[in-house]
């Protein structure tokens, strides 16, 4: 459920076009063969790693050229933010609100 305390509906100040890189996740080398070996990431470091030493056809490993956009960043295909509201009367004071961002409530308030 989404809290909304305006009576006329917000746009999202969207200047910058949502640019995603890569959605893939990046699985650890060889985590497919292995149930002792678990799919969160590891850089490897053996001295033959194929990955390691980026072998035409291995596995990718990450970069920080795959990261996003800072400023689009966790944003919603809507233009706003989304983040979680703890205390409606925090959010009537306007306290932890921005008016470009979409507040979900828990179901504890």
């Amino acid at each position: 459920a989404l809290c909304i305390f305006e009576e006329e509906m917000v746009r999202p100040v969207q200047t910058v076009k949502i640019v995603r890189k890569r959605t893939r996740k990046v699985h650890r080398f060889q985590s497919d063969r292995f149930k002792r070996v678990y799919p969160s990431w590891r850089k490897p470091k053996g001295i033959d790693n194929r990955v390691r030493r980026r072998f035409k056809g291995a596995a990718l490993m990450p970069k920080i050229g795959y990261g996003s956009n800072g400023q689009t960043r966790r944003m919603l295909p809507s233009g706003f933010f989304k983040f979680v509201v703890h205390d409606c009367k925090r959010v009537e004071l306007g306290v932890d609100a921005q008016p470009e961002d979409t507040q979900r409530r828990l179901h504890t308030t």
